[in-house]
């Protein structure tokens, strides 16, 4: 058994299964993932489009929500299986732009986002609204 660093975060790896209406929607909704700090595939098959993410332990509740809340996403159905013991990578590096914005990569805006207060969300990585 893998016992963490205590200075390590502890991460959780998450993939998402998101039916859409149509090929064209998945290929955009995918499309829009694509530059997400968090992400470490997306791709689609149809009209589904699949992500795989690592996300801190403490944020389980971020790939939670879709499959909660499929019309966030605009989706038919959303699926979400959760790895909790991440074996690798043992450590995750966020993938973010050389510039932070307003807007984060996938479209959504922070500063009006209901999950800031609803789930203490620090925002996207990648925006000027985050908080460490």
């Amino acid at each position: 058994m893998h016992l963490p660093d205590e200075d390590k975060v502890e991460n959780v790896c998450g993939i998402l299964i998101v039916e859409k209406e149509s090929e064209k929607e998945a290929l955009k909704s995918s499309n829009a993932m694509k530059e997400c700090p968090r992400l470490i595939a997306v791709g689609t098959n149809g009209n589904t489009y699949y992500c795989v993410f690592i996300v801190p332990k403490d944020k389980t509740w971020w790939l939670e929500i879709p499959e909660a809340k499929p019309e966030i996403l605009g989706a038919k159905s959303v699926k979400m299986y959760i790895t909790e013991e991440l074996v690798y990578p043992e450590e995750y590096e966020l993938r973010l732009p050389e510039k932070k914005s307003e807007v984060s990569p996938c479209g959504s805006h922070c500063s009006t986002c209901p999950m800031v207060k609803e789930n203490d969300c620090p925002g996207c990585p990648a925006t000027t609204h985050y908080k460490l």
